[in-house]
């Protein structure tokens, strides 16, 4: 749903982006916010994304700090960054941040952190954190309730 137009507002009704596998984006995560801002000025001209698949893009460095999701993070509802060269620390203030987040996957990578990252992530379905280096004990809120109950 691509609308066009000047000032750099382009493809703002975009609600899926799905670059998975995709050597055009090879490089640091910053470099993708460079590289989107070709066609809109980095992600925060897509206030109504909700599905983003990166996995496989032999993105590298640091997790983007929530400074950088934030600009999509209210609406963002799956996001698949498995199998890169990300690394660094999750911030505690991920899931605080990541309001709608119902499915994260960031296998594959060498991101480290506590696992209390994720403990406020309240719509939260499908975690993958499968070949990282996390510390600590699931957060409560994540662990599964007695279906018995209510």
């Amino acid at each position: 749903a691509a609308s066009g137009g000047g000032g750099g507002t382009v493809t703002s009704n975009l609600q899926y982006i799905d670059l998975s596998e995709s050597d055009a984006l090879g490089g640091t995560f910053s470099n993708l916010m460079e590289i989107t801002s070709t066609f809109s000025s980095q992600f925060i001209y897509f206030p109504r994304l909700s599905d983003l698949y990166l996995s496989g893009c032999r993105l590298h460095g640091d997790f983007p700090n929530m400074a950088q999701l934030a600009t999509f993070g209210s609406t963002l509802e799956r996001c698949s960054l498995d199998d890169n060269g990300l690394t660094g620390t999750i911030s505690t203030d991920f899931g605080t941040t990541m309001t709608n987040l119902r499915v994260f996957t960031a296998s594959g990578n060498d991101l480290e952190g506590n696992l209390s990252a994720f403990g406020e992530l309240v719509k939260i379905r499908h975690l993958n954190l499968r070949g990282n280096s996390f510390t600590g004990t699931i957060p409560e809120k994540l662990r599964c309730e007695d279906s018995t109950s209510g």
